[in-house]
């Protein structure tokens, strides 16, 4: 039999939630001695599956039992005083993914094979079983032939930067059928681009691409039928705009903390516990949300009625001061960081022996503001002393809050949920100033201007026998090569002498 390896399990003390995958599938089972000599670096494999062995539960009196629900304790504790009877670990979704860090709930490490690690995507998060500066590392103690490998960092590597969610997507789930607004994948493209709705991101915008009509740029994605193109993957960022897209390279605290309550009061719906079961409900209002799923099964931890309950269970809401403090945080991650060269890179935990390899910039910024705190009492702490005796090849990524992973726990994905569709590595739009003057012949000036242009980075390459989603490594212009793509002059002034 087996049972749900909980946080505070003593045995062996592992930060579960996050260096565990219950998803995976096994097919196999490896016993070790822990009184032979040199087997700790094998029991490694043990260390962070979320299930254990055990003998039957009735014998060990391992679970207590919720008389009202007849529900085992789980997640936080086994029993009543520190269990809960109910916690989520992953979002089936009900409409098309918006976010890439949505595919923190995707099951994309499957493998029996450690190391283990949940919620891989958006979060960077060193593992025990790593060494500090290593990402791959050969064929571990098993001898199963496999190689370790931080999942977390290669995931993000292949997918930011290189993959994006355009929303251009059927809308033929049960939740549009609930609500009337079934469409195809053509009529969600063509009220989007008529300007009759907007897609699930409403970041986003429709531009034209340069010498297209409306009609052969839809030619581009769609067949006569109304069905995709095998390659409209590839062509449909040529016709999209990110309104408001945002330089994660910033050190201005107060762009930082704009982004970061972009979700200033929403609604949030979601499930809460009633009698035997759940029923709908919808949070008004939301101050500074972060839900790691599209409906919690809770109301906020900050205003639920049973907040441990709804620790393993619900969403957040940060105070101002919460998130001007997470704001200035993480401008000192970028600075100690910076700049990024690609979002992956500002995604990632740095690959070096230094404190900057343990977890993403993100996820520093939040450990060090209170916001977790809930989570970091004395109790619910892993120390190195708990962890004599084990040979992990990365001790500090070992330690920490036993919580860390639970719902209510906030983490770098949650933050990127909504900003990973919006962020950028680079500024697209730069103000250009230029003074001019003449002069007589005797050299004295007789006139002086000045003026300004606002300048945005289009899509469109300067040379258009190139289309826009030619990668640079396949451009056929050496105009292109060159120059790369086209600037488009997007106001200009003339300035008095007082608005220099």
């Amino acid at each position: 039999n087996f049972y749900l390896k909980t946080a505070k399990d003593p045995q062996w003390p592992s930060r579960s939630w996050i260096h565990g995958n219950p998803c995976a599938f096994d097919n196999h089972m490896i016993v070790y001695d822990l009184n032979v000599g040199g087997s700790l670096e094998a029991l490694e494999l043990a260390q962070n599956r979320l299930f254990m062995s055990v003998k039957h539960a009735g014998d060990l009196d391992l679970v207590q039992i919720d008389a009202g629900s007849n529900a085992g304790f789980i997640a936080s504790g086994q029993t009543a005083g520190d269990g809960v009877t109910h916690a989520v670990h992953q979002d089936i979704p009900v409409l098309p993914l918006q976010s890439l860090a949505q595919l923190q709930h995707a099951n994309l490490i499957s493998t029996g094979f450690a190391p283990f690690q949940s919620k891989a995507v958006a979060n960077s998060l060193a593992h025990p079983m790593l060494y500090q500066a290593s990402i791959r590392e050969a064929a571990y103690k098993t001898q199963t032939g496999t190689e370790e490998l931080d999942h977390s960092f290669w995931l993000n590597d292949r997918l930011f930067d290189q993959w994006y969610f355009s929303t251009i997507t059927p809308q033929n789930s049960a939740y549009f059928g609930a609500h009337g607004t079934n469409r195809s994948m053509a009529a969600v493209y063509s009220d989007f681009t008529s300007g009759k709705d907007t897609l699930l991101n409403s970041r986003f915008s429709y531009r034209l691409p340069i010498d297209q009509t409306m009609d052969t740029a839809k030619s581009t994605l769609f067949l006569d039928s109304g069905q995709a193109k095998p390659d409209a993957y590839r062509m449909s960022a040529a016709q999209l705009n990110v309104e408001g897209a945002f330089n994660v390279n910033s050190t201005s605290k107060h762009a930082w903390k704009m982004m970061l309550s972009s979700l200033q009061g929403s609604e949030i719906p979601h499930l809460e516990k009633q009698g035997g079961g759940f029923v709908n409900k919808l949070h008004k209002d939301a101050q500074n949300p972060f839900s790691r799923f599209a409906q919690p099964v809770s109301d906020s931890v900050e205003k639920a009625a049973d907040q441990r309950a709804a620790r393993w269970l619900g969403f957040r809401e940060l105070t101002d001061d919460q998130l001007y403090a997470l704001a200035e945080a993480v401008v000192e991650q970028v600075k100690k960081r910076g700049p990024f060269l690609s979002l992956s890179d500002f995604v990632n935990r740095r690959v070096e022996n230094s404190e900057l390899s343990t977890m993403g910039a993100l996820q520093a910024a939040i450990e060090v503001t209170d916001i977790n705190d809930d989570f970091k009492k004395p109790v619910d702490m892993i120390t190195a002393d708990d962890l004599n005796g084990i040979a992990y090849d990365n001790l500090d990524a070992a330690v920490g809050s036993r919580h860390a992973g639970a719902p209510g726990y906030l983490m770098q994905s949650d933050l990127l949920t909504p900003l990973a569709p919006v962020i950028q590595v680079r500024g697209d739009t730069f103000t250009i100033r230029a003074y001019g003057d003449a002069r007589n012949a005797s050299g004295d000036i007789i006139a002086r201007a000045w003026c300004e242009a606002v300048v945005q980075r289009s899509i469109d390459y300067l040379d258009t026998i190139d289309t826009a989603d030619t990668a640079p490594k396949e451009l056929t212009s050496s105009v292109n090569e060159l120059f790369g793509r086209r600037f488009d002059i997007v106001s200009f002034r003339w300035l008095a002498p007082q608005s220099i």
